[in-house]
């Protein structure tokens, strides 16, 4: 990895279409604060001041397919790269393919011009030819251990607006709830220092997110009602819990994303009822407390794993990391 000076966020790969790189914990993807930095913002000042040996003016090649030669198949766009602002020289063009919440650290791809930005979003939204499309894997820490080892939950999103104070957020929220599961309930337990810890005691059936199968948790406390932004979408993801450390109640938790929504693995596992250690939207005041406790400021969420075929030469790039998070300490398997 390399990180130009005065980035925070570190490159992994890069070549004439795309750039994958690793977003820190904290730093947004993309902000419309004036002031504000974030990876889209630096990676264009890099792009800018780089030597220039690997930007691409071509927008004709493509969405290469194994055999293809390279050849575009509907994506290559008239135009180029970017305006000039006045300074002779051409904006240059990232392509933003996908986004991760500010809080959250992890794995990004961009396209470096409007071809690669074509067929990397085809693969994120499963609608180019190939099966082997792109893959997203996260590591989770979970507050609570689910009662089966392997699950997919399956719910309904929102996104609403609410005021918090003078200022203005956004949340998703579970559309209603189905299917009656039997889930691990936890128990708070405050420790001499203060600090908490959450354990795991009965079972008992609530009700929880529609079709969750073998999901488990705590049922997560209703959130602010606020203005609807967006009517309810589909949303869905796969986990297995890797590693468990039954005396603080915490899960290690592969997860696969089978949709892309917004804040849609920390909404989903809060409304299943095992929140993200470190998440202070979603979380319980049980998870909050631990959190604190253990001194985790962002939420444990790492984007660890990457997969897609590169938009010109068709082959399979595989990219892994492993999580900053000191939270991600209590756990081998990684």
């Amino acid at each position: 990895m390399r990180r130009r000076m005065g980035m925070l966020t570190e490159i992994v790969y890069e070549d004439k279409e795309v750039l994958v790189v690793r977003k820190p914990a904290g730093l947004a993807t993309q902000t419309a604060r004036v002031g504000q930095q974030d990876v889209v913002s630096e990676l264009k000042n890099y792009l800018r001041h780089s030597a220039g040996s690997f930007v691409s003016d071509d927008i004709s090649g493509g969405c290469g397919k194994p055999g293809s030669g390279g050849k575009a198949y509907g994506c290559g766009k008239p135009g180029g790269n970017g305006k000039d602002h006045g300074s002779g020289k051409a904006e240059p063009y990232l392509g933003v393919i996908h986004r991760l919440d500010q809080p959250v650290e992890g794995l990004l791809v961009f396209a470096k011009n409007r071809a690669a930005a074509c067929c990397l979003t085809e693969q994120l939204q499963g609608q180019d030819e190939e099966e082997n499309g792109f893959s997203k894997h996260y590591h989770a820490v979970l507050c609570g251990i689910p009662a089966r080892n392997t699950g997919r939950l399956k719910d309904i999103l929102s996104k609403e607006s609410v005021m918090v104070g003078t200022h203005r957020e956004y949340r998703a929220v579970v559309d209603g709830l189905a299917q009656e599961a039997a889930i691990l309930r936890a128990n708070v337990q405050f420790t001499d220092a203060g600090s908490a810890r959450i354990s795991p005691t009965d079972v008992a059936p609530v009700s929880v997110s529609s079709a969750n199968d073998g999901s488990a948790g705590i049922p997560s406390v209703p959130g602010h009602s606020g203005e609807n932004l967006s009517s309810g979408h589909r949303a869905e993801l796969e986990y297995e819990i890797l590693q468990v450390r039954e005396a603080e109640g915490l899960s290690l938790a592969d997860i696969r994303l089978i949709t892309g929504r917004f804040h849609q693995i920390r909404a989903q596992m809060a409304h299943a009822g095992t929140p993200l250690l470190g998440d202070m939207k979603y979380g319980s005041e049980a998870s909050k407390a631990l959190a604190r406790g253990l001194g985790v400021r962002y939420v444990a969420l790492c984007a660890c794993s990457l997969e897609f075929r590169h938009p010109v030469s068709g082959k399979r790039m595989e990219f892994r990391i492993e999580p900053k998070n000191p939270a991600f300490s209590f756990f081998s398997q990684l």
